[in-house]
């Protein structure tokens, strides 16, 4: 981790600057005492057929 300060307490950042800084995204985050673990999601699936029309209606 990085031992100075990545962030300046006095000036604002958007959300977009945070992507435009050079360092490294473990060290971004250990700034607000985060840290995040990078991996596969196993997500469920849905093997049936989707009628298009038929799941917008029921969604709107």
């Amino acid at each position: 981790m990085s031992k100075y300060k990545i962030l300046k307490p006095d000036q604002r950042y958007t959300f977009n600057q945070y992507f435009q800084l050079p360092n490294p995204t473990a060290e971004i985050v250990a700034e607000f005492e985060y840290s995040y673990e990078r991996r596969t999601l196993e997500l469920p699936r849905y093997f049936d057929e989707i009628n298009y029309l038929e799941f917008k209606k029921s969604i709107e």
